[in-house]
């Protein structure tokens, strides 16, 4: 499955255990629910722009929207992701070790709020 796809179900599963309907986040966007479906479904590229407003409607932190794969991840309902990681975490299908994979998402913050270091 490709990096598209998987932050597309990733990003359902949080809407659907949040409670949220696609029309309230549609809504919350300020677009279609057709769009809004086609970005959930893995049929329309999810920008990062578009990552960070849907976490500020999920009430998290944006990097909670990217997917990481493992298989003991969790959600915990309200504010992102815990679990127990294994020691061969995978992000974007690329192996890294979590230091790595904290330091890239501090500099893609970084790039995102101006903070550029």
């Amino acid at each position: 499955m490709d990096i598209n796809k998987l932050t597309a179900s990733h990003i359902k599963d949080i809407r659907n255990k949040l409670g949220y309907t696609i029309e309230y986040v549609a809504e919350k966007l300020d677009i279609a629910n057709s769009t809004y479906s086609s970005f959930e479904n893995g049929h329309t590229e999810i920008t990062l722009k578009r990552i960070v407003a849907l976490a500020q409607v999920f009430d998290m932190p944006w990097t909670d929207l990217l997917p990481v794969t493992n298989n003991t991840q969790t959600f915990n309902g309200h504010n992102g992701l815990n679990g127990n990681y294994n020691t061969n975490p995978t992000l974007n299908n690329f192996f890294s070790d979590p230091e790595n994979i904290s330091k890239t998402m501090e500099l893609i913050k970084d790039v995102l709020t101006g903070n550029k270091k």
